[in-house]
């Protein structure tokens, strides 16, 4: 490929493997349960994380020794098998658990017992899983417990008399390190902890980035104050995930950066489509290898650049921020600027690239 990041894996890297962070929580996750390993057929927080990898036939091996058998009724909570205590049961006679596998990479565990739905709570914090402060999720949402490539949604069901608590635990499928080469590519990190996984936690940090004087909103940064700086905005910010908006280059507008005192480094970030933070609108206007061309772009009173809806689709999903070289001329911001006549001593560049989410992007699109 014809670009590759300085901060990309060769070999050994900087990244901090995702595999020794896994080891690290299965081996807490481990300790904290030990207590609780004899407690009969609820099932610990260690064997719900290895289920969620297992295959089909030592799936159904474990719950037998569990002491679970196929339930055919359904209980109507996921798709596909599932399984359910035989043992203990609530008051009314119903089973107290139930397991299933709603989907790849994921598992659906039901207690109707509250005190085993807060011994497992208690595990994944102990077990240094992220969550909301007073574990409690707004709009009666579930409650997000993450860890790494883990993520726990726990929720409450009543039926008639007897209140059930879902615990879907779920693993992403990560890429590996060196396949994140673009800035697109980054987009499949749609989590806080996503990014520590890959990245590792001294490369990821939480900060609050400033829309004005007075509003702000949490953000991941990647990289700080580095040439491989990128914002994440998150749609959902209380857990830090799910992208609006990663922001590439120029001035990254976080809490974090306004005390670092060195000049931060142009951006080693490249777009697959060929535009970069520090390209010139010359550049630009000469065209890139999928046909962007200064008529495509239309700007804003906020003084971002997006781009017309009659430009290549894959350019639509992104803004631009331009910064002038050594003027303070404002027209530069807010003139439609559509030609190269517009461009005095090509001193116009791209400050920062915005990009957005891609609709359809599938949520691991990197090499395994």
């Amino acid at each position: 490929m014809w670009y590759k990041p300085s901060f990309a894996c060769k070999g050994r890297s900087r990244f901090f493997p995702a595999v020794f962070l896994r080891a690290i929580t299965l081996a807490v996750l481990l300790v904290v349960v030990c207590v609780s390993a004899a407690r009969g057929q609820s099932l610990t927080l260690p064997e719900l994380v290895e289920l969620v990898d297992l295959p089909d036939a030592k799936f159904g091996n474990l719950m037998q020794r569990k002491g679970f058998r196929i339930n055919n009724a359904g209980f109507g909570s996921g798709s596909g098998l599932q399984y359910l205590s035989s043992e203990k049961k609530t008051e009314s006679g119903l089973p107290g658990r139930y397991v299933s596998r709603p989907g790849n990479r994921s598992i659906l565990y039901t207690t109707t017992f509250r005190e085993e739905s807060l011994q497992l709570r208690e595990q994944m914090k102990k077990a240094g899983f992220i969550v909301p402060p007073g574990e409690r999720s707004a709009d009666g949402k579930p409650v997000l417990y993450q860890r790494l490539e883990l993520l726990t949604q726990v929720s409450e069901e009543m039926r008639d008399t007897i209140t059930y608590y879902h615990f879907l635990v779920e693993s992403r499928l990560l890429p590996k390190a060196r396949s994140i080469v673009f800035m697109e590519d980054l987009l499949q990190l749609d989590a806080h902890e996503y990014l520590v996984a890959l990245f590792g936690p001294a490369n990821v940090k939480k900060d609050v980035f400033h829309l004005s004087e007075n509003e702000t909103m949490r953000c991941s940064v990647l990289f700080p104050n580095s040439a491989g700086e990128v914002v994440f905005l998150w749609s959902d910010p209380e857990n830090y995930r799910d992208i609006m908006a990663l922001r590439v280059g120029g001035d990254p507008q976080t809490g974090g950066s306004q005390f670092y005192d060195r000049p931060v480094v142009q951006s080693n970030w490249r777009s697959k489509l060929g535009v970069f933070p520090g390209m010139s609108l010359r550049q630009l206007e000469k065209g890139t290898a999928s046909g962007l061309t200064l008529s495509d772009l239309k700007p804003s009173s906020d003084g971002v650049y997006s781009i017309e809806p009659a430009a290549p689709a894959d350019f639509r999903a992104m803004g631009l921020l331009l910064n002038c070289l050594n003027c303070s001329d404002s027209r530069y911001f807010t003139a439609n600027i559509s030609s190269a006549a517009d461009i005095t001593n090509q001193k116009i560049y791209i400050s920062t690239i915005i990009l957005l989410p891609q609709p359809g992007l599938p949520a691991t699109a990197g090499e395994r």
